[in-house]
């Protein structure tokens, strides 16, 4: 969830301009991502400690794009802050235009022995904009 004062969410970073938070329909908060094409904007968080074991993600996106798409990834991160797994793969979940509707996606991934940190990596890599609300992580066994 993006919970925290109002022009921040605690625990996520941006990657550049373009990133805002705001209310929701649904009583929430979401975040925006505008990207005028030019490169990719990136709106993640890394929770730990964690260890070994099968996690999963389930958030809301909407899109309003005119070219390009946006990305999700699942990444389990070691002391090091390497990726040492990552889901769907190292391109990340395509989230293609919903034409500005909500729509759930989910993403589970199988974190290995010396997984320190899980990070959910949000993306828009196209012309227009991406958001997302809802985000909710957790561990689904061992």
């Amino acid at each position: 969830r993006f919970e925290g004062p109002p022009r921040d969410a605690y625990g996520w970073d941006a990657s550049g301009a373009g990133a805002r938070l705001e209310q929701d329909d649904a009583g929430g908060r979401r975040v925006a991502l505008a990207n005028n094409g030019e490169g990719e904007l990136i709106y993640a968080s890394a929770v730990g400690p964690v260890n070994e074991g099968l996690y999963a993600v389930q958030l809301e996106t909407q899109t309003r794009l005119e070219s390009g798409a946006g990305r999700m990834f699942l990444q389990c991160i070691d002391a090091n802050g390497d990726w040492i797994a990552v889901a769907p793969d190292a391109m990340g979940r395509t989230l293609d235009d919903t034409g500005g509707r909500w729509r759930v996606v989910r993403q589970a991934v199988a974190c290995p022995a010396g997984t320190e940190r899980i990070r959910v990596d949000l993306r828009n890599g196209g012309k227009g904009e991406v958001a997302f609300r809802q985000v909710t992580l957790w561990k689904l066994g061992p």
